[in-house]
């Protein structure tokens, strides 16, 4: 399996764990210094939004640092940072053009850019690289397990139905368990590599995600070219046009930014929104 978690840092303070997502840290599959302990501190590939912290907050991690992207409608890109400040765990976001989506290496080199009132408090500002950041977060206390339930958008809805095609809204295309060759999907996350990893075994015929702000070297739309190359037409919708985490959002109010060339075959281009970019797939069967 491709090495996708990695250890960066440990002294008895505790370790930093950098991870291409923060989904992944739950799977003891993917690494082999599992599990996540109260004195690691994670930094993620993902979207800072409240959806993706929970994904580690709820190990009781001492700190978490993740992507920016674009900060999107409704700062719907970073508001985890503040959901971690309710529990005084320390958490910050690297600016958008300042590392690449996906990849949490490259989110340890990015710069700070957001950060909560914790994280200030030991120290990290504005612009610090993130590895440094994390560094001093490993002197923060122990970590908390954050069992909060959240008014989460994650329902898996049919939300247009037309012949032999449906319309879905779910939070993560990698809880589709199915292939779906027929079907479209408008989900919650960014564009990139792992959402293009997540995409490609179900094989639907359309799917539209979030541009995360294009980011640095566009890593937030990267998994277009991905699912283009597999036959798949997929479209990024404008980071402030959606909220972030939420599929419905992104159904109902997304504007297409970036697509695809399977995707511009179907006749979507972009500054359609969304519906308007469904409707035409829907009409020409």
């Amino acid at each position: 399996m491709e090495v996708e978690i990695f250890k960066l840092y440990e002294d008895e303070r505790g370790r930093i764990i950098a991870s291409n997502s923060l989904t992944y840290l739950e799977d003891e599959h993917r690494y082999d210094f599992y599990p996540v302990t109260v004195k690691d501190i994670i930094i993620g590939g993902s979207f800072s939004g409240t959806p993706t912290y929970m994904a580690v907050l709820k190990l009781g991690v001492k700190g978490v640092i993740a992507h920016e992207c674009g900060v999107g409608k409704n700062n719907k890109a970073i508001d985890g940072i503040f959901l971690a400040e309710r529990y005084g765990i320390p958490a910050a976001a690297v600016a958008t053009q300042s590392a690449l989506v996906s990849n949490g290496i490259s989110v340890s080199e990015g710069t700070i850019s957001v950060l909560n009132e914790t994280a200030r408090k030991w120290g990290i500002k504005e612009g610090m690289v993130a590895l440094d950041a994390a560094k001093l977060m490993l002197s923060a206390k122990q970590g908390v397990v954050v069992n909060e339930q959240l008014d989460h958008d994650d329902e898996i809805k049919i939300v247009e139905e037309s012949k032999d095609i449906k319309v879905y809204t779910v939070w993560s295309i990698g809880l589709i368990k199915d292939q779906h060759p027929n079907d479209i999907f408008c989900v919650a996350s960014h564009s990139g590599i792992v959402m293009a990893k997540y995409t490609l075994p179900v094989h639907p015929k359309l799917i539209f995600a979030n541009d995360a702000g294009i980011a640095k070297d566009s890593s937030g739309v990267a998994g277009l070219n991905i699912l283009n190359n597999k036959g798949i037409a997929a479209v990024a919708v404008a980071a402030m046009s959606a909220e972030i985490g939420s599929p419905t959002s992104t159904y109902r109010e997304g504007i297409c930014s970036v697509v695809n060339k399977k995707a511009q075959a179907m006749g979507i281009r972009s500054e359609m929104t969304v519906k308007e970019a469904i409707k035409i797939v829907l009409e020409s069967q």
